[in-house]
């Protein structure tokens, strides 16, 4: 199995801390300013950490003093206006990104980031992250995406029967899952559930 660090990528880095896949967009000297291709290795960096059973959540921060300035403007809107696309068939994606790309829905059957629930010093905010990103990640990945399934499904939705029947959906899944077996002898067990490998057993297996 490839490691999510395993992979050189020209616009992001990538590290593993504990059970938590650090992304960070890494062009400082344009304030990481976003560019087709850096979503590009974004998406691959996600589906890598998503495919990683070491990996249970996922945190996107910036090198530099900024985490992202926005689109860049010479190397996108003014690469199209001069008449070259920006990046891989952007004139066939939406909102600037490279065609077949659905960046919201993506992100919502990725493990989990985008939740923010606490306010840090500036200097203590990734250390704060990945501690919080651990213990998601002490979770079970099938039932996480279960979740964020559901928050995103059943949040407009009026219909009380329609919302409790996508849950009996799921949670009869879960009931079949070895993630499910798992938390039962657990809590029989009186010990603490384990829900995948360390990164180092999943190198060592891969």
């Amino acid at each position: 199995m490839t490691s999510v660090t395993a992979i050189d990528y020209t616009q992001i880095s990538v590290d593993q801390q504990g059970s938590v896949a650090v992304i960070t967009l890494h062009r400082p000297e344009r304030l990481n300013a976003w560019t087709p291709l850096m979503a590009e290795e974004q998406v691959h960096a996600i589906r890598a950490a998503n495919d990683d059973p070491s990996v249970g959540a996922i945190v996107m921060t910036g090198s530099g003093r900024g985490f992202c300035a926005g689109a860049d403007m010479e190397a996108t809107f003014q690469t199209r206006i001069g008449g070259t696309d920006p990046g891989n068939d952007t004139a066939g994606g939406v909102g600037g990104m490279p065609a077949g790309l659905d960046w919201v829905t993506f992100l919502r059957s990725s493990k989990p980031i985008g939740l923010a629930n606490r306010l840090t010093e500036p200097d203590e905010l990734l250390v704060t992250a990945i501690g919080v990103a651990n213990s998601y990640a002490a979770n079970p990945d099938l039932q996480l995406r279960m979740t964020k399934q559901l928050l995103t499904e059943n949040v407009v939705d009026t219909d009380l029967r329609a919302i409790q029947h996508r849950e009996q959906v799921l949670l009869a899944e879960c009931w079949k899952s070895a993630e499910h077996k798992e938390a039962v002898s657990a809590f029989l067990e009186k010990r603490p559930p384990v829900f995948r490998q360390s990164s180092a057993a999943t190198a060592e297996h891969g």
